[in-house]
């Protein structure tokens, strides 16, 4: 009876033992199961990482590819503008120029103009004075004549 106990312990303890080593069998294959899976995850989460770093990166150089982009196209846009209003100053001064020599020519032109029309009235007023001084020496002239003629007949 004790020899079939025995056995009776012995299959116990080897079913035991069995199924002690079954389940650490069946923990051991979880256990890479889950570890593959925390490869596959970790892999997984390490492309997605780095392609969104890709994207990033990319978006990055396009959005510096633009600004630098508007920032050249401003500048263009600034140096343009400059040279147009260079321009119009250039155009702007040349137009006071011109129209202060203008102004210059006329007031020349009148003041020659008057001068002329004052050497006309000098000339006219000499001519006037000069013939006026003739027929003032004339009456003289002839007052004496008479005087002298007077005289003469006094005399007689």
């Amino acid at each position: 009876h004790q020899r079939r106990l025995e056995e009776t312990l012995a299959q116990k303890e080897a079913a035991r033992l069995a199924g002690v080593a079954e389940r650490g069998a069946k923990a051991g294959k979880h256990f890479e199961e889950v570890r593959a899976k925390v490869g596959d995850v970790q892999r997984q989460q390490a492309d997605a990482t780095a392609e969104h770093q890709r994207r990033l990166e990319e978006t990055l150089a396009q959005k510096e590819a633009a600004y630098l982009a508007g920032v050249a196209e401003r500048g263009a846009k600034a140096g343009k503008h400059f040279e147009e209003v260079k321009a119009k100053v250039g155009d702007l001064q040349q137009q006071q120029v011109d129209a202060t020599a203008a102004h210059q020519r006329r007031l020349e032109e009148t003041l020659m103009q008057k001068g002329v029309a004052q050497s006309a009235g000098v000339a006219e007023r000499s001519t006037k004075a000069s013939q006026h001084n003739g027929q003032v020496a004339e009456k003289v002239q002839k007052h004496q004549e008479e005087i002298q003629r007077r005289l003469e007949r006094l005399r007689e």
